[in-house]
């Protein structure tokens, strides 16, 4: 018997809709809605990134929109004449947000199933929080099955990386990653490899591709990764490899440099240090305020990028630094690592056309995908201007620039196409 014909029906359904939903290009989540007799009455899948529903002889559901989660289409698609909901069950491949905790709360639900944490969105402490959330006596249970959560995980860390690159959203893989949820290393090796989207387009059944996660996930909890991280610091046999890399990722806001990093780190075996990642925990503790304020956590933040590259080095480690830098300010320290530390230098220059920037930018403020704290240094009429009309050269270091187009290249060749040229100006790697 395979790992799918143990699962129970409400839970194959959900894994059903999950894989309908990263085949349609949206987040990798289902849920259903189960009667005391335990019949399926409403199911649903994420949809947020769906512009058109195919059958639309199919009960109603939301799509194209941030209320489009999975929950939430699991709870429209009811008959809610025919179905007490008081009676009814959730249940869900992940943990629901809030949104979703405040329509389960709302409709009545007596329990909620989940498969998957989410430390970074998941809500369910929320039916504590108020008297009238804890009057409803929502009872939230886990799954508590390592193995699918993993997978489960995994697949989210694919959709979530592959749609950053998109639209320039924030993905919470490392949140998931620093609070230890299984699957992170394993979702990144199938980004990496694009193998899940290979399943996707093969239109293969949700049980083989179950199948063949799970395979993956315990050969790698049995012995190690899939594939093992490049050593921190090129061979010693390799001309000049002793000195350690310091990788610059730069350019415009909005041109994909965040996205892009991510992705390479990892692929090359290197610590990611970014100057949001300093001034967003630096915002979670110190809090936000106005446009003076996010200057002063923005230039202690490059400070600590700096500081923290420099231990790195000092231990014989090679870095991913990113950051929009600018030449005038930013230049002289990195010059004063090279002096010290001896490294070498590779920048990669990432840029799109103004238009398109103009457009990235006004959408995540829209969606709202960064930290709130984020106060820009100038008015918004300003930055758009830069952004439509301005210039961003690299930075004068001696070293190759690979210059990135993140608007020609598609985003699943990205990757691959630069780590292939960093590679040919780092032998070592």
């Amino acid at each position: 018997m395979t790992f799918w014909h143990e699962l129970t029906l409400p839970w194959q359904v959900c894994l059903e809709e999950a894989w309908a939903a990263y085949q349609a290009g949206s987040l990798p989540i289902g849920a259903v809605v189960v009667d005391r007799a335990g019949s399926i009455v409403g199911r649903g899948r994420n949809r947020i990134f769906e512009t058109a529903v195919a059958d639309q002889s199919r009960a109603p559901c939301l799509f194209g929109h941030r209320l489009a989660h999975a929950e939430v289409n699991a709870l429209v698609s009811m008959d809610h004449a025919a179905v007490q909901a008081r009676e009814c069950v959730l249940y869900t491949t992940m943990e629901p947000c809030a949104l979703c905790v405040g329509a389960i709360r709302m409709l009545g639900l007596r329990a909620v199933r989940y498969a998957a944490r989410d430390p970074a969105a998941g809500s369910l402490t929320l039916f504590e929080t108020t008297d009238f959330m804890r009057r409803g006596a929502v009872q939230p249970q886990p799954l508590k099955d390592d193995a699918l959560e993993a997978v489960l995980i995994a697949m989210n860390v694919v959709a979530h990386l592959s749609l950053a690159q998109r639209f320039e959203l924030r993905p919470p893989v490392d949140i998931w990653e620093t609070a230890g949820l299984p699957g992170v290393d394993l979702g990144r090796d199938l980004f990496a490899s694009g193998q899940l989207e290979h399943l996707a387009k093969g239109k293969h059944r949700i049980d083989l591709v179950l199948d063949d996660l799970l395979a993956r996930y315990r050969q790698r909890t049995a012995a190690g990764p899939l594939c093992p991280p490049l050593p921190s610091s090129p061979p010693a046999d390799v001309p000049g490899s002793s000195r350690p890399l310091v990788l610059i990722i730069t350019g415009p806001p909005a041109s994909g440099k965040s996205t892009l990093g991510r992705g390479l780190a990892p692929r090359l075996g290197l610590p990611f240090i970014s100057k949001d990642l300093f001034k967003e925990t630096l915002f979670d503790e110190l809090g936000w305020s106005d446009r003076e304020w996010s200057r002063r956590l923005g230039g202690a933040s490059i400070a600590l990028l700096f500081r923290s590259a420099a231990a790195l080095l000092e231990a014989g480690q090679s870095v991913a630094l990113e950051s929009n830098f600018y030449s005038e300010w930013d230049t002289p320290p990195l010059r004063q690592l090279g002096e010290k530390f001896a490294c070498r230098f590779v920048q990669i220059v990432c840029t799109a056309s103004g238009p398109t920037l103009v457009e990235r930018y006004k959408r995540r403020i829209v969606t709202r995908e960064r930290h709130p704290g984020h106060t820009e240094s100038e008015p918004l009429e300003e930055t758009l201007s830069r952004l439509l009309n301005g210039h961003w050269d690299a930075l004068d270091l001696d070293g190759p620039v690979i210059h990135v187009d993140t608007e020609r290249l598609a985003p699943d060749y990205l990757v691959d196409a630069v780590v292939e040229e960093i590679r040919q100006e780092w032998p070592g790697r």
